[in-house]
């Protein structure tokens, strides 16, 4: 997997026990088209883990 600079921190919540951090070095200077293969690839991964959420393959919490 390609490692992305960090860049800023551009937000931050909890979500249950799970500390979320948002960075925006997979955005800061990349195209448009860059930015829609990120958030593609966001994408791909909420669904993978819903997915095993949903087959009980994984716990994320209430």
């Amino acid at each position: 997997m390609k490692e992305i600079e960090k860049g800023n921190k551009v937000a931050e919540w909890m979500q249950g026990n799970v500390k979320v951090e948002v960075y925006d070095g997979a955005y800061a200077g990349k195209s448009k088209e860059e930015i829609d293969k990120v958030l593609e690839r966001i994408s791909e991964t909420i669904s993978k883990i819903a997915h095993a959420a949903a087959n009980e393959e994984i716990d994320i919490g209430d």
